[in-house]
C-alpha cells in the first residue's frame, strides 16, 4: 500500500510541475510568436517542458496500459491526451498547438516502451506493489 502512495505523490507532484512549466511555455510560445521572436530561453522551456510531459507520460501511459491492455494503442493514446489536457487550465488548453501535444506524448509513448522492455515489473501490478 505505501508503494501506492509513493506512487500517486510522486505521479502529483510530478503533474503539478508538468502544469506549471506546460502554462508558462504555453503563454511565452503565444507572446513570442505573436510578436514574432524566437528565443533560447522559449526553446529551454520547451525542452524542460518535454522532459516533465515524458515523466508524466510514462505514469499515463503505464496507467492506461494497466487499464486498457495490449492491442489498444489509440484508445490509450487518446485516453492519456483527455487527461492532459482535462488537467491543464483552460486558457492553456486555448494556446496549446494539438499537434506539437500529440507528437510530444507519441515520443513520452516511446520513451515509456522503453522503459517497459528494461524494466517489466512497471506494468506488473503485484511487482510493482512489491518493490519488484
Amino acid at each position: 500500500m505505501n508503494d501506492v502512495k509513493e506512487f500517486l505523490i510522486v505521479f502529483i507532484l510530478f503533474f503539478a510541475a508538468f502544469m506549471i512549466v506546460f502554462a508558462a511555455l504555453a503563454i511565452a510560445r503565444y507572446t513570442f510568436t505573436k510578436q514574432g521572436k524566437e528565443t533560447d530561453a522559449l526553446d529551454a522551456a520547451q525542452d524542460y517542458a518535454m522532459k516533465i510531459l515524458s515523466q508524466v507520460g510514462l505514469l499515463l501511459f503505464t496507467d492506461a496500459e494497466k487499464t486498457f491492455g495490449g492491442g489498444t494503442g489509440a484508445l490509450k493514446l487518446s485516453a492519456v491526451m483527455d487527461k492532459l489536457i482535462a488537467k491543464l487550465p483552460p486558457r492553456v488548453v486555448e494556446l496549446i498547438d494539438r499537434e506539437w501535444l500529440t507528437e510530444q506524448v507519441e515520443l513520452a509513448l516511446k520513451r515509456a516502451k522503453d522503459k517497459w522492455q528494461s524494466n517489466p515489473a512497471l506494468l506488473n501490478e503485484e511487482g510493482a506493489d512489491n518493490g519488484g
